[in-house]
């Protein structure tokens, strides 16, 4: 039995042989395929660590700017003491002046007080608000007559 299967080696050594010298282009175009795919590889892995040190020197840059700013804000923050005795726009100021590179918040208009608003009710909303008194109160007598109308009826009789 091992001799048939050196028989059987030995045909397809020289089946691929004769193979390989008929078709010499077939062979180097595979080879040529793995240097390709050998290539690319090596450009890739190349690639990925380049970016991998870019990414890497980025975010430390990041980390020490963050820093800074934080150093420059804790000391701009502990400055300016706002304490809660004063008025909003007091505190805003103090804050605006500590941080000048904050955006500058519109002024607030001033609102005018209820009493100054009771004055600028005209004729006609007083006449409204009168006649709406008015109608409330018949609808609340015409209540109490249609209740009591219901309590002086008398239960119909059932039909037979």
């Amino acid at each position: 039995m091992a001799t048939k299967t050196r028989k059987t080696n030995k045909t397809a050594k020289a089946k691929t042989a004769k193979a390989e010298a008929k078709l010499p282009l077939a062979r180097d175009l595979w080879l040529a395929s793995l240097g390709f795919y050998g290539r690319i590889y090596d450009q890739t892995v190349e690639r990925a660590e380049n970016v991998r040190t870019e990414a890497s020197k980025l975010f430390d840059e990041l980390v020490d700017r963050g820093t800074t700013v934080e150093t420059e804000t804790r000391k701009a923050l502990k400055d300016v003491r706002i304490d809660t005795s004063g008025s909003v726009e007091e505190r805003l100021q103090k804050l605006r002046d500590a941080l000048p590179d904050l955006p500058k918040f519109p002024e607030m208009p001033e609102l005018p007080q209820i009493a100054q608003l009771s004055q600028f009710k005209s004729a006609r909303v007083r006449d409204l608000e009168a006649e709406v008194e008015g109608l409330t109160k018949k609808v609340n007598a015409l209540s109490r007559a249609s209740k009591a109308a219901k309590s002086n009826r008398t239960p119909a009789r059932k039909a037979a």
